[in-house]
């Protein structure tokens, strides 16, 4: 049974040729190698092959035909048959570039680096300028550890082709740029590449998370806002965008994309994403939702400590004290090392006046770490106690740790 699938197979195969064989054998030796090359740019290597075989057949110096051949043949995985094409074609004209390239293709795949590159360095040198060979030439510089010469080589490509570059080298030379930390260069690649109409609607959220690195929100914005009219159900910059409008106190806004990502994508199990949303909705004070959040939360999640001091905060805003202490000590009993649960409490009972113990509380979160927050409130603290001594102190403390008010605080309350 097996040895009949193999013969029909075969046989099939067979059938294949010989119908692309008669559909070629009238046309011209020009004309047969044009439609190879035209089999190759629609990604069909079996009949490219069948065809340059028959222009090796009629004209077996035909070096063209022999990378054509070679390239079909790289396509179907045949890497030593290719390599012996792209020698004989090489044998015939030395300088040829895309006989280069490809073997260029055949050294990288076997980890030859450098013979890779010194073939892609006579294929640049030839009075052809093939973009694809300059672009990986430029990008096996950057591999090596060369970026600034990988930079030099797409440079001069652009030069000159000038509108003619692939938006590939476009691309290359701004991921260089940033590798460099040069993020403006790197923008304005990008932007050449928008402004040509020859980007992916990905660019856009690319350059946005670009623009950010350089403080620009304005402008990440604007990309992702003409991103997700038209790609709105692109995650990542939907999910960006909700960042920055929280960030930036819309949260209407932030709001909006949230809920288009829960309730539209149905993104239901991303602790992270309940509690971005709970988040806003406390900005908006919209406390009961937000409490519902965090509790999602929590069970996609159940180890991470934020959710619970988030809740705990929450609780305390609404007034209910049970739960917002329960949530506390069931921290303190998880992270015994971590001084936020302390500082959270102590802030709570700060707000309910009740400093003696908010100051045992801060006494507890500075033993475990040095928090400047931790000596600004309780030196607040001391001073509603009406211990003046005791309050500069810890007030001098704060702000020798960076803390703003604690440093205006001192300049005018402590001298």
């Amino acid at each position: 049974m097996q040895k009949y699938k193999i013969h029909r197979l075969r046989t099939l195969a067979v059938i294949v040729s010989s119908l692309i064989w008669v559909g070629i054998h009238s046309q011209s030796v020009a004309q047969l190698y044009q439609s190879g090359v035209q089999a190759l740019e629609k990604g069909d290597p079996q009949r490219a092959l069948v065809i340059f075989d028959q222009v090796l057949k009629d004209r077996p110096y035909y070096y063209d035909a022999h990378v054509g051949r070679a390239q079909a043949l790289l396509m179907q995985g045949y890497r030593d048959a290719a390599m012996k094409d792209i020698a004989k074609a090489l044998e015939m004209k030395p300088d040829h570039p895309e006989a280069l390239y490809q073997r260029s293709r055949i050294w990288e795949d076997q980890g030859k680096p450098r013979q890779a590159l010194a073939d892609l360095e006579k294929a640049c040198s030839a009075p052809i300028v093939l973009p694809h060979a300059w672009i990986a030439r430029a990008r096996l510089l950057h591999t090596l550890g060369k970026s600034a010469e990988a930079v030099d080589v797409l440079s001069e490509l652009i030069r000159r082709k000038s509108d003619q570059v692939p938006w590939e080298a476009w691309m290359l030379r701004s991921q260089i740029y940033v590798y460099q930390k040069d993020i403006e260069k790197a923008i304005l690649d990008i932007s050449h590449i928008v402004s040509a109409g020859k980007a992916p609607d990905s660019l856009f959220f690319r350059r946005a998370v670009l623009s950010l690195q350089t403080s620009d929100t304005a402008a990440a914005v604007q990309d992702l806002d003409r991103l997700l009219r038209e790609e709105p159900r692109h995650e990542p910059a939907r999910r960006l965008r909700s960042r920055l409008m929280s960030a930036n106190g819309k949260m209407q806004a932030a709001l909006t994309d949230l809920d288009y990502l829960i309730l539209e994508m149905k993104i239901r199990d991303d602790a992270e994403l309940y509690a971005s949303r709970a988040f806003v909705l406390k900005g908006l004070k919209r406390y009961d939702a937000a409490i519902q959040d965090l509790t999602k939360s929590m069970t996609y999640d159940r180890g991470n400590t934020d959710y619970y001091l988030e809740r705990a905060e929450i609780y305390g805003i609404m007034g209910k004290e049970e739960a917002a202490l329960a949530d506390y000590r069931r921290l303190m009993r998880m992270e015994v090392k971590d001084a936020r649960p302390w500082l959270g409490r102590a802030k709570y009972y700060f707000s309910k006046n009740r400093y003696d113990l908010a100051i045992e509380d801060l006494n507890e979160a500075l033993r475990l770490q040095p928090l400047p927050e931790a000596y600004y409130l309780r030196g607040a603290c001391y001073d509603l106690k009406g211990d003046r001594k005791r309050a500069c102190e810890d007030l001098k403390k704060a702000a020798a740790s960076g803390h703003e008010t604690a440093v205006q605080k001192v300049a005018s309350y402590c001298k």
